[in-house]
C-alpha cells in the first residue's frame, strides 16, 4: 500500500475512533430526548426529512450499528479497495456534515 492509502486508512480509523466517542457521548447526555424536537424543526423546512422518535435502547442500538457498519468497511480501507475507499470518503463527509451541525446548533444555543 502507498503512503497516501496509509494515510487515508489512519484517518478512517480517526474517524471511526471519533465517531464511537460521538455515539457514547450522545447516549450519555440523553441526546435522543431531543431526537424529535431537531428532527421535527427539520421536517417543517423540509418535508422530506422524517421525525424521528427513539428511547434510549433504541438510539443505544442505532449508534453501535452506526459504529459497528464503520468499523466492519475498515480491513478493505486498509487493503485500498476502490470501493472500500469511496465509501470511506462517504462516511467522512456524512460525519463531517454532522459534525458541523452539532457545532452550529450548540453555538446557536
Amino acid at each position: 500500500m502507498g503512503e497516501p492509502m496509509k494515510k487515508a486508512a489512519w484517518l478512517y480509523l480517526a474517524v471511526v475512533v471519533l465517531q464511537a466517542l460521538h455515539s457514547l457521548e450522545e447516549v450519555l447526555t440523553g441526546l435522543w430526548r431531543w431526537l424529535e424536537v431537531v428532527t421535527g424543526g427539520l421536517h417543517i423546512r423540509n418535508a422530506v426529512i422524517p421525525v424521528l422518535r427513539a428511547n434510549g435502547e433504541a438510539f443505544l442500538v442505532a449508534n453501535i450499528v452506526i459504529v459497528a457498519a464503520m468499523l466492519f468497511l475498515l480491513p478493505w480501507v486498509w487493503r485500498a479497495r476502490r470501493w472500500a475507499l469511496r465509501a470511506a470518503w462517504w462516511v467522512a463527509m456524512i460525519e463531517i456534515f454532522n459534525g458541523t451541525r452539532h457545532l452550529a446548533a450548540a453555538v446557536r444555543g
